[in-house]
């Protein structure tokens, strides 16, 4: 990790200092509670602290940092208007330029940065293609913490910082948010501007926020969104779900899953229909296994893909795949993912349905050096097939998709992510129904200490 701008102040403290969430941040900074660069020092001291060992982080731009932190308790001070992340820090996954480096920050970086937020680094992400990664999974070093977003996802589990950007092409947002006890968004396509993200898919690729809680993923989502769909969410009261229709489909979004995953979509279905009008779908859902989803992956899209095929055997087939063909070949598949968009969005139509319910991933985190998990049937699993398998319709069909950690007992083990996907557009709904979820059944601001 390169840490730029030299020892953060009160080096002795004991302890990782306390950082609050998003939300209850922005309000502490805003009633003038907590001021700017003392938020930003906690957080400057939580990275020096644990970070040698986490290693989420990829760069750490302090004093660029503390400028930001400034200038916004100037702003605060003297009564000026503030935005609505004024004076939060956060941090973007090293495919976001941030603008530290001089160069144009990305749009949804610069987004952030108009809102208040103060910028405090990049995250650690795996090579292109790759999952091999030194970034560790917070809640058990020795378990993966997941693949691409990993730095954004286990800063955030640790509480270094109170949310990060993360990009999702077939789970790279939602896989480490689950597996590491956090929430995360990948929106409906396009909503999102990706101008200054290294993409590895112009058509699957998008930007979404990690967070320790959803409340915290709506403010930052209605920040990001270029349609600016909602309005920050009232934190003082329980989110209204009436009338939004819930359904579990099962099939193929339960086979293969360990019990507890089943078990956790059935339980989150159930809170919510205690309080929303709950109507069944069929189990089927539009085919996402044609391969569709990976030619334009292996097409790179602007990623250099001359040399060596990757290592790992599903992205170098799709790599393979993707340098065998040619203009008309591609135009036939990018008419096949459009033909599954719209299909996906008939299926909720059609189906009277607003959020269905499904696990996001079918199993905890594996041991780090793992390659395999044995499926509850006994069959063998390669991981990198395991746990994007049920994150990929969402992808595929430029759906919106929340991961949320799943309420459950103490002591139950590792977590697992309840998963609530959308028609295309739908991202009001799924949020609606996530933040629902998470007040019924876990702590209120699922804060980290």
């Amino acid at each position: 990790m390169t840490v730029t701008g030299g020892r953060s102040a009160s080096d002795n403290d004991a302890g990782t200092p306390f950082v609050p969430g998003v939300a209850e941040a922005a309000r502490l900074v805003r009633e003038r509670h907590l001021s700017p660069l003392e938020l930003l020092e906690r957080c400057l001291r939580g990275i020096e602290r644990e970070d040698p060992w986490l290693r989420a982080f990829d760069r750490v731009d302090a004093e660029d940092a503390r400028r930001t932190a400034r200038e916004a308790e100037r702003q605060v001070r003297s009564g000026e208007r503030l935005g609505p992340l004024h004076g939060v820090p956060l941090a973007c996954k090293v495919l976001l330029e941030t603008g530290a480096t001089g160069r144009a920050p990305a749009q949804a970086v610069a987004a952030l940065r108009s809102a208040g937020a103060v910028i405090v680094g990049t995250t650690r992400a795996p090579a292109l293609f790759t999952f091999d990664c030194d970034t560790r999974n917070p809640l058990d070093p020795a378990r993966t913490p997941g693949w691409s977003s990993t730095g954004s996802a286990a800063a955030v589990a640790a509480g270094l910082v109170p949310a990060a950007l993360g990009s999702d092409t077939v789970g790279s947002v939602r896989i480490p948010a689950a597996l590491c006890g956090v929430a995360g968004l990948r929106p409906s396509a396009g909503l999102v501007g990706r101008r200054g993200l290294t993409v590895m898919s112009e058509t699957f690729d998008e930007v979404g926020p990690i967070a320790r809680n959803v409340t915290d993923i709506q403010l930052l989502f209605s920040t990001l969104s270029a349609e600016r769909p909602s309005a920050p969410p009232d934190d003082t009261g329980q989110p209204d779900v009436r009338g939004l229709r819930i359904a579990v489909p099962g099939g193929c979004f339960s086979d293969g899953c360990v019990p507890r995953a089943v078990e956790a979509v059935e339980k989150a279905a159930g809170t919510l229909c205690s309080s929303a009008h709950s109507c069944a779908m069929s189990p089927s859902t539009p085919s996402t296994s044609t391969g569709a989803d990976r030619v334009p992956h292996a097409l790179g899209d602007g990623v250099p893909l001359s040399g060596a095929l990757p290592a790992e055997p599903g992205i170098a087939a799709a790599v393979r795949d993707g340098r065998r063909i040619g203009a008309e070949r591609a135009a036939q598949l990018s008419g096949r993912v459009r033909r599954l968009r719209e299909r996906w969005r008939a299926l909720f139509r059609e189906a009277e349905v607003d959020v269905l319910l499904v696990p996001t991933v079918p199993a905890p985190a594996a041991e780090r050096e793992a390659t395999h998990r044995t499926r509850p049937d006994g069959v063998p699993e390669p991981l990198a097939a395991a746990y994007p398998r049920l994150c990929r319709p969402a992808s595929v069909t430029g759906a919106p998709a929340l991961t949320v950690p799943a309420a459950e007992p103490a002591g139950r083990g590792l977590p697992l992510g309840v998963q609530f996907l959308g028609a295309p557009g739908g991202d009001r709904h799924v949020l609606r129904a996530g933040a629902a979820y998470q007040a019924a059944g876990t702590p209120p601001n699922g804060e980290h200490r």
